[in-house]
């Protein structure tokens, strides 16, 4: 089954990604990436990520 990953927030970048499996690593690498371009674009990763939105939604 496939699994759609998006993750929002209030910097200008967006996650997307389909996985054909889905585990805690895989949203914390998800994560990991958000805040890491999130640091690149100049914002203070903490403010960032306490205001970020995860979403997993199956893919039929």
């Amino acid at each position: 089954m496939q699994f759609k990953i998006k993750i929002t927030g209030p910097c200008r970048y967006e996650y997307n990604d389909e996985k054909s499996g889905i585990d805690t690593k895989i949203i914390t690498d998800a994560v990991g990436k958000y805040l890491r371009e999130a640091v690149k674009a100049g914002n203070d990763p903490m403010s960032v990520y306490k205001k970020i939105t995860v979403s997993v939604e199956a893919v039929e």
